[in-house]
């Protein structure tokens, strides 16, 4: 008897774990916790899984340096566990399989990253990737204060096995010093201090006898230096990032929560046969989260509003070729390549509405700004976009088993919209990038999405899963087009 009745106690807290994570609520107010020195007070369950999933996407409307879609699988494992003495444990850890298609006028992975300094060349193709990710933390309680740690590692291989043959390596280490004070009544306000290195190999080659296409090193907006391009098919790229971030919780998850936070990345890139840096950019970063949760009898609701702004420019080397051994040689630099962008919104979730039980909605609209420039020759790409997502969220227990769904509603109008680059004709090497990345910026779309997981208790202290989220996308722009995302997943969870 009184082992039925512990196993059916782990049985019950697995159940309220699960309700926990799966909850709209929690997934809208989690990163108000994310600091290394908050994380006790994320999770009230200590939780773990080992996930396996499928993956398949696709746009007719894409940006053309990032590819039209992908298709692959990953498998990954977390967890989350609160020990004695005030000790906070969690981590996880994940390979990912993909095959991203159709990527063109870039050959070089982390393009978010080290944009716009890409390789480039007007072939392109489809991509495999593989990634690595190890992260872990540890935060410790002493009264009134907390010390927390994390760490993590990110690791890239992407490569093709056709002309153009890119074969590129990429690693980023991330570490996180955090430290949180409890203040009056329940709060508690935290401070980290974050920093990372970062690296990238990225090589290209080919075996055709029958010759190349001419290799590009893009400078931004399709510009780029003419002593540059041809057969230089060999860059490295490496960077660093640090930020700080400031937090403001409740341990009792309710009324005020706020967080904001700044970081500042500086990728360089080199070539073999160049002295110097050809490029550096850097990029400035910042956001400010504000929320207030409201709990009436079993109801919560939760209201946020939030905002960003990044800004990029890049410094482009000038150079002077003496037709020498020692290559060119970098004599300036100037700023030629910026991009800007700022995003604001609000959003409203409620849950255990209505008087239905886990019944949650959930409301975000938001306004995204982005702007585009390169200097001499002067090109330009500007948009703002008005995006809003409903959302409508269940977990139903049936008999042992939970069963969550989910459906949304995705708009994204264009509210403005324009672009200048006088000097780019018919028939030039970048014509097709630039209107295709004005059709991606310019688009309107709305979206339909639906989700069904059931979790299963199987033994005494493990559970099991199933997943199906699905989204249809259509777009109205320049060009019309469809999109569809699915994602297929088990699991285990105990």
């Amino acid at each position: 008897m009184g082992v039925t009745i512990v196993h059916a106690q782990r049985n019950d807290t697995i159940r309220l774990a699960l309700q926990e994570q799966l909850a709209l609520t929690y997934n809208a107010q989690k990163n108000f916790y994310r600091s290394a020195a908050l994380r006790t007070w994320q999770n009230q369950f200590n939780h773990s899984s080992l996930h396996l999933n499928y993956f398949n996407n696709a746009s007719d409307i894409y940006l053309p340096q990032l590819g039209s879609g992908a298709d692959g699988f990953s498998i990954a494992s977390e967890s989350f566990k609160k020990l004695q003495q005030g000790l906070t444990l969690w981590g996880n850890a994940s390979y990912k399989n993909k095959k991203i298609r159709n990527i063109v006028y870039n050959e070089t992975s982390d393009y978010d990253i080290v944009y716009p300094y890409v390789m480039s060349d007007t072939v392109g193709g489809d991509l495999k990737s593989e990634t690595y990710y190890f992260n872990g933390g540890l935060l410790k309680n002493f009264r009134k204060i907390s010390v927390g740690f994390e760490g993590a590692y990110t690791g890239e291989l992407a490569y093709r096995k056709r002309d153009p043959r890119p074969e590129n390596t990429s690693s980023k280490i991330d570490v996180i010093l955090a430290v949180s004070k409890r203040l009056v009544k329940d709060y508690r306000i935290a401070l980290d201090l974050k920093g990372s290195k970062y690296h990238q190999r990225n090589t290209l080659s080919f075996a055709s006898n029958l010759g190349a296409p001419n290799i590009y090193h893009d400078a931004g907006l399709g510009t780029y230096n003419d002593l540059l391009d041809g057969t230089n098919a060999s860059a490295l790229f490496n960077g660093n990032n640090k930020g700080v971030m400031l937090g403001l919780i409740s341990e009792n998850r309710k009324g005020i929560m706020f967080t904001s936070g700044f970081d500042q990345l500086v990728i360089k890139k080199r070539l073999n046969n160049v002295v110097g840096d050809i490029g550096k950019l850097t990029e400035n970063k910042g956001f400010a989260d504000l929320g207030y949760l409201l709990k009436s009898n079993k109801s919560s609701y939760l209201i946020k509003l939030f905002g960003s702004i990044k800004n990029r420019k890049s410094l482009e080397a000038n150079f002077n070729n003496r037709g020498d051994d020692i290559g060119f040689v970098k004599i300036s630099e100037s700023e030629r390549f910026s991009h800007h962008e700022a995003t604001a919104g609000l959003s409203i979730t409620a849950d255990n509405i209505f008087k239905v039980p886990h019944l949650t909605l959930s409301f975000k609209t938001g306004r995204v700004t982005s702007s585009f420039k390169y200097i001499n020759p002067n090109r330009k790409l500007d948009a703002v976009q008005w995006n809003s997502i409903f959302q409508v969220g269940h977990m139903l227990p049936v008999k042992k088993a939970l069963l969550t769904t989910s459906a949304r509603l995705v708009f994204s109008k264009n509210i403005e919209a324009s672009n200048h680059w006088p000097d780019v004709m018919t028939g030039h090497t970048f014509y097709n990038m630039l209107n295709q990345m004005y059709t991606f910026y310019s688009s309107n779309y709305y979206g339909l999405g639906a989700l069904t997981r059931i979790d299963i208790p199987a033994f005494s202290q493990f559970g099991i899963y199933g997943l199906l989220d699905a989204e249809y996308k259509n777009y109205s722009a320049v060009y019309n087009g469809k999109g569809y995302n699915i994602h297929v997943g088990l699991g285990v969870t105990f």
